[in-house]
């Protein structure tokens, strides 16, 4: 499989590295990263200024490139100008920290996926927790099921979201499909000094979820698989509002 992998944690991060050495034995596998964090970009791109890229000796065997540009325009970049063709699947991660419920809106790791699905290339956001030591786990977790994953990514419009709570599989109770649920933070700013404030914050643990939310799951000690696409029309309001007259 022709596999173009990014992220937003830039190219040198332990997650990036070790998912490529994982599935470079089998697969066709090019790396294409920012050259610098770039978590919280969301879906950003970068239409008002030139984004250039270099290519690292980095993974033996792995074409690697850094970009000025964000997690999405890695996404575009290497598709339309590093391998100028589309691979067959695109993954963004390891993520250092989970994209759980309403986090998908700001990660940069999501964001590149669905960059990803718009350009008509299945595409899978890995995320792990936090705390954990090692991505071993997690990018093992991709490589043995990665048939599977993909063909359970139907159409080009959605993506796979993944989320993987420990590093050790005896912790695991098992995976399961979720709905992205309400992943809420406190919000704290922390006076920097002349270079501004810093927004820090930690998930409110209490925040109402649905039995079947990936929150909910991932507190429950199961990996998360959760299907997100690029759509945000309100159906139910526009079935209301279509007949409306103004």
């Amino acid at each position: 499989m022709n596999i173009l992998i990014v992220n937003d944690d830039g190219v040198y991060a332990s997650g990036i590295i070790t998912l490529a050495k994982t599935l470079s034995p089998n697969h066709k596998v090019t790396v294409v990263a920012p050259h610098k964090q770039m978590s919280g970009k969301s879906h950003s791109m970068s239409f008002h200024e030139c984004v250039n890229y270099i290519k690292l000796d980095l993974i033996d065997g792995v074409d690697c490139y850094a970009t000025s540009g964000t997690p999405a325009d890695c996404v575009k970049m290497g598709i339309d100008l590093i391998l100028g063709c589309k691979p067959d699947l695109v993954i963004s991660g390891i993520n250092n920290g989970y994209n759980l419920g309403t986090d998908v809106l700001y990660s940069g790791t999501v964001g590149a996926s669905v960059e990803s699905a718009l350009m008509g290339v299945p595409s899978l956001a890995v995320s792990q927790n936090y705390h954990l030591d090692n991505y071993t786990y997690s990018a093992d977790f991709v490589a043995r099921h990665l048939d599977s994953l993909y063909r359970m990514l139907t159409t080009a419009c959605s993506i796979l979201s993944i989320n993987i709570p420990y590093c050790e599989e005896k912790y695991i109770k098992g995976v399961k499909f979720a709905k992205i649920g309400n992943h809420v933070y406190t919000d704290n700013y922390v006076d920097c000094g002349l270079e501004g404030y810093l927004l820090t914050g930690e998930p409110i643990e209490d925040i109402e979820n649905e039995d079947d939310a990936d929150v909910r799951y991932i507190r429950e000690g199961y990996i998360t698989i959760s299907p997100v696409r690029a759509d945000f029309n309100d159906y139910t309001a526009y079935q209301i509002l279509k007949d409306v007259e103004l």
